[in-house]
């Protein structure tokens, strides 16, 4: 092992090892992070300042933005719930809760009043998920 000290005063260390004790198949632990989901959450939020906008300015398609905009938030939501191998049951009551507010805050905004139903329905499936990754941790 040979030492060597920069200007900054930090120690660095160079090994010398043979290649029996290095492993060639090495895989990183994480794998590569993907663009696709900030540049998704960028259009999205685009989307919704462009329906906020459209509101107070009177702009056509406001609801068609506030409709895409959820859309992409709910594919979103798929791409992560389905990038992992192994879901878990809660993790599929999430996803669900997910899309039970996606069209609650759809529906509310356009004034519908069934969007209570489905406010409720999300909250439903959010505290399923809970208790369900709460008994997972626990082990009951």
């Amino acid at each position: 092992m040979r030492f060597r000290l920069n200007f900054g005063g930090v120690l660095y260390g160079t090994f010398f090892m043979s290649d029996e004790i290095l492993d060639l198949d090495y895989k990183p632990l994480k794998p590569k992070k993907s663009k696709l989901i900030p540049v998704l959450f960028g259009v999205a939020i685009a989307l919704f300042l462009y329906w906020y906008f459209g509101e107070l300015l009177f702009w056509p398609f406001r609801e068609l933005a506030l409709l895409a905009g959820l859309i992409v938030l709910g594919t979103i939501a798929t791409i992560r719930l389905f990038r992992n191998r192994k879901q878990g049951l809660f993790q599929y009551f999430y996803f669900a809760g997910k899309l039970f507010l996606f069209v609650a805050i759809y529906l509310n905004f356009n004034g519908i009043k069934t969007a209570y139903y489905f406010m409720g329905a999300a909250l439903l499936s959010f505290l399923t998920g809970i208790i369900l990754l709460y008994r997972k941790k626990t082990g009951n």
